[in-house]
């Protein structure tokens, strides 16, 4: 509405809100741990460390 300057103002506040909103709900949401995540996490530790057991083994 040309007549009325507030309107811009209204829509500058709602896009700020939108990306405040949209921040907060992605920190809440977003990172949360998958146990499919953390299984794999833990074989690929596993799997970094067997070599190294293997070395040591064919050393003695």
């Amino acid at each position: 509405d040309p007549a009325n300057p507030m309107s811009i103002v209204w829509v500058f506040a709602v896009m700020a809100l939108a990306v405040v909103l949209s921040f907060i709900l992605t920190l809440l949401l977003g990172f949360e741990d998958i146990p499919v995540e953390e299984a794999a996490a833990q074989a690929r530790k596993y799997q970094s460390v067997q070599p190294t057991v293997a070395k040591e083994v064919s050393l003695n």
